[in-house]
């Protein structure tokens, strides 16, 4: 008990010994620091010095526009995913011959299940082995006559020859008119090419005139700049940048220099193409009639080709015909073999499991008779993804508005405590429960270790994401005394007392519906020393 009040001693004097320097400071500044002639301090504003700000440390923050996190709070259950719930019912009629799995054995895909002896299962490979043979005979015999339509008959050969020599014929007009129009097209006949080469090349050379001209300009510039720079009067840099001018003026130049050799070679080659008339109407109009008549050619024989081939189309196209329906026999037979698990030849077939998850329900076992014939099948096991699990929770309607899809979420259950599984909202429902007036919300949560089981009591925690911003303090900065909550606002070197009226708390901040603007000052630190001053006041 003495040492305590040992220890005690020394911080009481010295809180004793801020308080009233604290007090003095603050009175001081009402008294000796304010000029007789300002007046006195308005109602609920303290004036304090700069040492007495420094003596009972206090300290200011400005008033920030903010939005805060948003989250929602929901209870629900855990739920393996039903979209990775698969029943396994294979459809068809046998006896049991083994089971492999047990209610909670895990299992990866293709892994099987059990092994079943079945009449529907060989007759399907029987049936199987039937169509494989057809579609067999059924592509020798297409093969066959693809061949004779494609050698042909004499008659054929020679309908193909006069189609090979009309479309070499065609191919021979059709260059000879095209070249025939390039030749027009480059100013055989039309002098307006050659005009146009004429302006152009004026354009050139009156842009490379006026392009030297700068050159000239920026060369004076840039000397007399090196001169100035030289005696003192004018810095490095103005003559950097001269020299900055002078080069680009050199560039125009050859830039210009080379669009004049460019349009003096074009006029030159339209001069040219203009004098030697290499192009009149007539020309043209022989080439296009040409054309015309090699293409009729070539459809002549096309058609006689055409007719050729008639008298051997029909046996390719029956044969085309049952090779399809072969083909598709085959394959419905191939994929009712699929279906059933790919029966042996002895009919046995292995019951596997399509996707990996956790075995959840069986209701099979070794000398079981399967019948699968009826309308509703016979679920034979219940295999569910546990990888992943659902959480359904209600969330209410007040707080739906800022539930979207996508937003991140916390989940912890009674069963783990201590743990927090991440997940995502998934989905909305799009009803409103009319006596809860909650919704349904689905997350979907990573369960990788298979911790979360089927049916386990949730908490979830959606996090929403920021909310409208609103201006900011931080919670120490509020006081509260009988008539409600207030804080002070720094002015200089004094300190107005503000009632404020809050808004949402997180994380130590706290929206200010009103009473404060953002840019302000609140004090944070000092507080009670102002608030003690006022009382006295």
């Amino acid at each position: 008990m003495q040492y305590n009040r040992k220890q005690l001693i020394p911080t009481i004097a010295v809180a004793a010994a801020l308080a009233l320097a604290g007090f003095f400071l603050v009175r001081h500044a009402h008294g000796q620091d304010a000029a007789p002639d300002a007046g006195s301090a308005p109602a609920g504003v303290t004036t304090v010095s700069d040492t007495g700000r420094r003596v009972l440390q206090i300290r200011t923050v400005p008033v920030r526009m903010q939005g805060l996190p948003g989250l929602v709070q929901a209870t629900g259950l855990v739920s393996f995913p039903a979209d990775r719930t698969v029943n396994i019912s294979p459809r068809l009629q046998g006896r049991v011959r083994a089971v492999y799995v047990h209610v909670g054995d895990h299992v990866a895909a293709g892994q099987a299940l059990a092994l079943l002896d079945s009449t529907d299962a060989a007759t399907a490979r029987t049936t199987d082995t039937e169509n494989q043979n057809k579609l067999r005979l059924a592509a020798i015999a297409l093969q066959r006559n693809e061949i004779l339509f494609r050698l042909g008959t004499p008659e054929v050969t020679q309908a193909e020859a006069a189609v090979q020599q009309a479309e070499e014929h065609t191919a021979y007009t059709r260059d000879a008119l095209a070249k025939i129009r390039l030749q027009a097209k480059i100013g055989g006949f039309n002098q307006q090419p050659l005009e146009a080469a004429r302006t152009a090349e004026v354009q050139a050379r009156s842009a490379l005139d006026a392009a030297r001209q700068d050159l000239d300009l920026a060369q004076r510039a840039r000397d007399r700049m090196a001169k100035l720079v030289s005696i003192g009067v004018n810095a490095q840099q103005d003559l950097e940048a001269d020299e900055n001018t002078l080069a680009k003026a050199r560039v125009t130049v050859g830039s210009d220099q080379d669009q004049l050799r460019l349009a003096q070679e074009a006029l030159t080659r339209e001069t040219k193409a203009f004098r030697t008339n290499l192009y009149t109407d007539q020309s043209v109009r022989t080439a296009e009639d040409a054309y015309q008549a090699a293409l009729l050619q070539q459809s002549g024989a096309a058609r006689a080709l055409l007719l050729a081939r008639a008298a051997i189309r029909t046996n390719l196209e029956q044969s085309q015909s049952d090779y399809r329906n072969a083909l598709s026999d085959a394959q419905n037979s191939r994929n009712a073999l699929h279906l059933l698990g790919d029966p042996g030849p002895d009919g046995t077939v292995r019951v596997t499991a399509p996707i990996f998850g956790v075995i959840t329900a069986r209701s099979v076992s070794p000398g079981q008779v399967v019948d699968q014939s009826q309308e509703t099948p016979w679920n034979m096991f219940t295999l569910s993804d546990n990888a992943t699990v659902w959480v359904e929770c209600d969330v209410y309607e007040k707080d739906l508005a800022s539930v979207a899809e996508g937003q991140p979420v916390q989940v912890r259950v009674d069963a783990l405590p201590g743990r927090v599984f991440d997940g995502v909202v998934r989905h909305i429902a799009p009803t409103l429960d009319p006596k809860s007036r909650a919704v349904k919300v689905r997350a979907e949560i990573a369960n990788p270790a298979g911790l979360l089981k089927d049916g386990m009591f949730a908490e979830m925690t959606v996090h929403t994401g920021r909310g409208l911003s609103a201006p900011v303090i931080p919670v120490a900065a509020v006081q509260h005394d009988g008539g409600g909550d207030f804080v002070y606002v720094a002015q200089g070197g004094a300190y107005a007392r503000r009632p404020v009226r809050l808004g949402t708390q997180k994380n130590g901040l706290c929206q200010i519906a009103s009473g404060v603007r953002p840019g302000e000052r609140v004090v944070t630190s000092g507080a009670l020393f102002l608030g003690a001053q006022t009382s006295s006041d």
